[in-house]
């Protein structure tokens, strides 16, 4: 059962995955990926200047390259989002960052990374900011003594070794394998989550990123919603909690044919967070339309 609902529309319309459907490194609506790890059959304990050209196949495990993720992310208009499953396949995660960029190599291609959302354990990433990548050739990490990337059997955004470890041994478990920060790591249980998929991509961000129109909310429950035709024309409730914002105002606010939809959802015992997205919402005066 789910609790809490939130509708929101915005007039960009949202970037299709469609890596998928495409043989190119760079996928079909302007998505680029630069990691993917599914395959296991591409090595990725590897010197620094592997890491700075990229390698393996664009249709399989491969890395794009820093100086060509630099290149992509400088103008700082980049957005990263990361899709994992786990080891035994049974759960999928997503972690999002608005803001994605790689510094130069005179920087030791440094990460510049903040605005975590999404349904991923933890934030695996944000730790990283402002750090150096590393690889077993070249140590960046800061750690005293010893080099994480040898530690870890990858090269990374290591700082004093690792909250997440999407490049390590494909075919290891522990801190050498492919993980991601878990959640249980304060409350001493596994502080790693094993595995068996990761794919890292960017996305110009849409110029219309804080302007999202919140338009029903379920969180409190203490607004009725079984209403007649007249509330759900105007608009009811708390526009600060549970509230809809009537069919009139959404009529109005989409009749432009540029509007997305994205819906977020959380279960009932708070544990598992989903949204949907549809790429066009239009509302006319008699009925609703979404493409997916």
């Amino acid at each position: 059962m789910w609790v809490l609902l939130l509708f929101g529309i915005v007039n960009c319309p949202l970037q299709i995955r469609a890596e998928d459907e495409t043989n190119t490194c760079a996928a079909h609506e302007k998505w680029t990926v630069f990691q993917r790890r599914k395959y296991g059959n591409v090595d990725f304990f590897r010197g620094w200047s592997d890491y700075v050209n990229g390698f393996g196949d664009c249709d399989g495990d491969y890395w794009l390259g820093l100086e060509p993720l630099h290149q992509a992310t400088k103008g700082g208009d980049m957005s990263l989002e990361i899709n994992m499953i786990s080891k035994d396949e049974k759960e999928h995660w997503v972690a999002k960052y608005s803001n994605f960029r790689i510094g130069p190599e005179s920087e030791h291609y440094t990460l510049h990374v903040s605005g975590y959302s999404g349904n991923a354990t933890r934030d695996g990433l944000s730790h990283y900011n402002n750090v150096q990548f590393s690889t077993k050739d070249a140590d960046h990490d800061g750690l005293p003594s010893g080099n994480c990337a040898s530690k870890r059997e990858g090269g990374w955004w290591y700082r004093k070794c690792s909250q997440s470890n999407l490049n390590g041994n494909f075919n290891k478990t522990g801190k050498k394998g492919i993980w991601w920060r878990s959640e249980f790591e304060d409350q001493g249980l596994p502080a790693r989550r094993l595995l068996r998929y990761s794919e890292m991509k960017i996305v110009k961000r849409c110029a219309a990123h804080e302007k999202w129109t919140v338009f029903q909310r379920r969180k409190y429950g203490n607004v009725d919603f079984f209403r007649g035709w007249d509330d759900y024309v105007n608009g009811f409730g708390d526009c600060d909690g549970d509230f809809w914002l009537g069919l009139e105002a959404l009529y109005q606010a989409t009749k432009g044919d540029d509007m997305s939809l994205e819906i977020n959802m959380m279960t009932k015992d708070k544990k598992d967070h989903k949204w949907v997205k549809y790429r066009v919402m239009t509302i006319t005066q008699r009925s609703i339309t979404t493409a997916p």
